[in-house]
């Protein structure tokens, strides 16, 4: 449920009204103010009661004296009460520091320091007794640091403590006492009558005067623990989805015909289609279209467009300006003219359906048949462009999981030794000698840390240990993941404990098997991806972090709730898999991972990896890169390809073979014709889904093609294309257990290659040392899978689900 308010719908807690030369005075009606008609003594004998606060300091007296004296100048003006008397005497104009110099003024006195801070601990006082309530901007610029500390205490409010009920650092605690004190003194209220209204009306007002209001997030998040607000503070600052109006109304177009018609034609189009393409399809149709079309002919009243006004318009969107006062292809341009005609011809075909409603409408289009041609030629080559770079990036994408998983080791490795180190201090790994640079101690402490060259000098930058530390182990779980299962981005950050299953195999060789079941994010197809030992290693470490992070001792992770920034909905409360420790002032906390920070760690593996690809660049990866991958490396193992259609969650088989960079396209047709004339000949109750015995058939494999050194991951019922040379085959994945085998192997291969090299059989040579080289491959596996599967606790539902 979200806590968002509008603004137009927030109580005014902290409404302030204009009183005499441009004064602002925050008048709250909520509660009324206490002890206004009380006398001097009475006052003063109630901030008697307040108590001490700091030891050895006559802390009591002090402000007994500060708040008498303050009184005492506030007698001489008007008013039935002390907050009007306050305001008569205009004291807040001079501002937290000036109205004391004006009391000592007022008084003949000298302000010295201790009459100034026997001032301010009365005003710090009387704001506790809530005698007086200043303005917001006098509270904002006021500095009563002990007087926001202790007011809670001072006000025997039972959840004084509040601040402290989370972990975070001292930093974001000494910023949300501030805020909670001036709050409560604002507002009159005690912390348990504090509302979502309250924080959000106060975070309007203070980002009006000033950038920041540092610690809000965390007295949000406390109040949502004490059960007074829901969500946090980013859940309810975020924008829900806007209406089809709401929208269009966005870009003001001067038509009003052509704007009800937009908005009568898109309310329709919501209906089939979601919420992130309609707004890109307002997008084009509104701003895109229309409003240029505007532009060019200002008053146009009509979407039958004149000749030359459509063709000025089609010039603005397939050109721009280019960097050299050249015309440069606009990105884009295709889609949009398809969008634009796909509204003419929607609108004839509604004006048949609806002559009455569509019919004045109906229209030709400014794009003809024969410009949109384009459109297919462009993904054709968009098409062939993403096939190299598949081709590219598929070659390396190992390469790039083992930077992955070093980079995060050795980061692991200095986060562990860092803290042992003062600051200034060196200290020494296994890839080398660093510096801590900071001087921080405490638990909840970053350590910077530095390299050092042989002679002693810092190289290289200043690492946030912990920050590089976690960065680096959620940019290799990212990586494994989506290549390991060819996920969407929007499926992995939607991947939650939940979506673990385990059964037993009926085989007792194969044992446990997992799966990861993969809620649908296009195309509505759900479906299962089985989940290899050394991804379900990964899950593991995923989740023992996430509840070390929270201090959880069960096996259940954080339940969260996610907003999808495409669909502008907040998700219901789920343990996701991707979280992370919500910044660097929440301890304790975790929140849901976005694409932008999956993209900061994708991109800094990528940096650390440094692949250069045949133009000499470097070779970057995005989300989407490993999709493909996947479906490409599935294709060259020999796995059929409506298998891989049904992993990969496409609605045809068609775009399947369109994400494999290795099939030709005369194999594409080919394949196509054989199956047309294939199914012209078979009943056609033979081209049915995937069913359940299919299924139990394709996972029996990694029963049946059990070999020596483990397991050959080629399809079921496919032959070996390498002929059996399974040392260097790449479908062959090694088991721990065969380790002692290819040790063996690999010395008798250094044996013979020896002897090769005395007896000059150089053909021999190198055809031993290619079979060398895939040993090698294999026993770095191995290693690499001890490593990660060494201690697997991942916790998952004991049911068996169904297999669709």
């Amino acid at each position: 449920m979200k806590t968002s308010v509008a603004l137009d719908e927030r109580p005014a807690v902290l409404a302030t009204p204009e009183i005499g030369e441009g004064r602002s005075v925050a008048v709250v009606a909520a509660a009324a103010q206490l002890h206004q008609s009380a006398r001097v003594n009475e006052i003063v004998e109630l901030v008697a009661g307040l108590g001490h606060v700091d030891e050895g300091v006559n802390a009591s007296g002090g402000r007994q004296r500060g708040a008498a004296q303050l009184l005492n100048h506030l007698s001489g003006f008007t008013g039935a009460t002390w907050q009007q008397r306050w305001e008569a005497s205009r004291l807040e104009s001079a501002g937290p520091a000036g109205f004391r110099e004006a009391v000592c003024d007022a008084a003949g006195r000298m302000p010295t320091a201790n009459r100034l801070w026997l001032l301010t601990s009365g005003m710090g006082a009387l704001m506790a007794l809530d005698v007086l309530r200043p303005s917001l901007d006098f509270a904002l610029a006021a500095r009563f640091n002990h007087a926001w500390g202790h007011l809670l205490s001072w006000r025997r409010d039972p959840h004084a403590d509040i601040l402290d009920r989370i972990p975070c650092t001292d930093q974001t605690r000494s910023a949300a006492t501030g805020l909670l004190g001036r709050l409560v003194a604002l507002t009159g209220r005690p912390v348990a009558e504090l509302s979502a209204a309250d924080l959000l009306a106060y975070r309007d007002a203070v980002l009006a005067r000033r950038a920041q209001t540092v610690g809000l997030g965390h007295l949000w998040l406390c109040l949502a623990h004490l059960g007074t607000i829901e969500g946090t503070l980013a859940q309810a600052l975020r924008p829900g989805q806007k209406t089809v109006t709401e929208l269009v109304d966005r870009y003001d177009i001067a038509s009003r015909p052509v704007r009800s018609l937009l908005i009568a034609y898109l309310t329709e189009r919501s209906l089939s289609i979601d919420y992130s393409t309609l707004r890109s399809l307002v997008t084009d149709l509104c701003l895109v279209f229309w409003k240029q079309v505007e532009q060019i002919a200002p008053g146009i009243d009509t979407i039958d467009l004149p000749d030359d006004v459509a063709a000025k318009w089609k010039q603005a969107v397939r050109w721009r300006p280019g960097p050299e006062r050249d015309l440069v292809t606009r990105n884009g341009a295709v889609s949009t003219l398809m969008a634009v005609r796909s509204f003419y011809c929607d609108l004839i075909q509604m004006a048949h359906e609806e002559p009455a409603r569509w019919g004045p409408w109906a229209c030709r289009a400014p794009v003809s048949e024969a410009e949109v041609k384009a459109y297919r030629k462009w993904r054709l080559s968009l098409r062939s462009a993403m096939h190299e770079r598949t081709r590219t990036r598929a070659m390396r994408v190992g390469e790039l999981a083992d930077v992955a998983e070093r980079n995060y080791h050795h980061l692991r490795s200095l986060l562990e030794a860092a803290p042992a180190a003062g600051g200034g201090q060196q200290f020494a790994t296994g890839d080398g000698t660093f510096m801590r640079l900071d001087q921080a101690t405490h638990p909840l402490a970053h350590p910077k840390v530095t390299a050092l060259d042989p002679d002693g000098q810092p190289v290289g930058d200043r690492l946030d240990m912990v920050i590089e530390e976690e960065d680096a182990f959620w940019g290799f779980a990212v990586i494994e993941v989506l290549r390991h299962t060819g996920i969407r981005i929007e499926e992995l950050l939607e991947l939650t404990q939940l979506d673990l299953h385990d059964y037993d195999h009926r085989d007792s060789a194969v044992g446990k098997v997992v799966l990861l079941h993969v809620n649908p994010s296009k195309q509505d197809r759900e479906r299962m991806v089985v989940v290899a030992p050394e991804l379900a290693a990964v899950f593991a470490a995923m989740a023992r972090r996430i509840r070390a992070a929270v201090g959880a001792t069960g096996t259940a992770l954080p339940s969260l709730i996610a907003y999808d920034y495409a669909e502008c909905v907040d998700s219901d409360p789920l343990p996701f898999l991707f979280q992370r420790t919500a910044g660097r002032g929440f301890k304790g906390t975790t929140a849901p991972m976005h694409k932008t920070y999956v993209a900061r760690v994708l991109n800094k593996v990528v940096r650390a990896a440094r692949l250069t690809g045949p133009d000499g660049g470097i070779i970057g990866f995005t989300p989407h890169d490993f999709r493909r991958i996947f479906a490409t490396d599935a294709l060259a193992a020999g796995l059929p390809p409506h298998i891989i259609q049904k992993l990969m969650g496409h609605a045809t088989l068609a775009t399947t073979q369109g994400y494999a960079a290795i099939f030709p396209e005369d194999v594409i047709r080919s394949h196509r014709a054989f199956i047309h004339n294939h199914r012209g000949l078979r009943p056609a109750e033979e081209y049915r889904e995937v069913g359940i015995d299919e299924w139990d058939e394709f996972e029996e494999h990694f029963a049946k093609r059990k070999i020596a050194i483990g397991d050959c991951m080629r399809a079921y019922g496919t032959n070996c294309v390498h002929e059996y040379a399974c040392e260097q085959c790449k479908l062959a994945r090694p088991d721990i257990d065969a380790e002692p085998r290819l040790v063996r192997t690999r010395q008798g291969l250094v044996g013979q290659i020896d002897e090769a090299r005395q007896r000059a059989w150089l053909g021999e040579i190198e055809r031993l040392e290619h079979i060398l080289a895939g040993v090698d491959d294999k026993l770095a596996g191995i290693e690499r899978a001890r490593r990660r599967i060494a201690t697997v606790d991942l916790p998952m539902p004991r049911r068996k689900p169904p297999i669709a």
